[in-house]
């Protein structure tokens, strides 16, 4: 995997739209780097991303934002494609 996601961070869906583009070019010229090439190996790993998340708040007694950001989104993502 590259690391040239950009850096500007993920606050409404034009920006989720550009970085989910970004991911997909990624992926396409390096997909030995994704570890779920498969769908439901992919959502699987969204799922399991955000469950660790969620019981990693628990554990350190951080409550949750009330509602989910586009940044949550597209981090989960990246780490289903690339991490899990």
């Amino acid at each position: 995997m590259t690391d040239e996601r950009p850096r500007k961070r993920v606050d409404s869906v034009d920006d989720l739209v550009t970085w989910l583009q970004w991911l997909a070019d990624d992926v396409a010229r390096a997909p030995d780097a994704v570890v779920n090439p498969e769908l439901d190996q992919f959502l699987a790993a969204c799922a399991t991303a955000l469950r660790d998340r969620a019981r990693m708040r628990r554990r350190t007694g951080r409550t949750g934002p009330e509602q989910p950001s586009w940044q949550l989104i597209a981090d989960v993502l990246q780490d289903a494609a690339y991490h899990y």
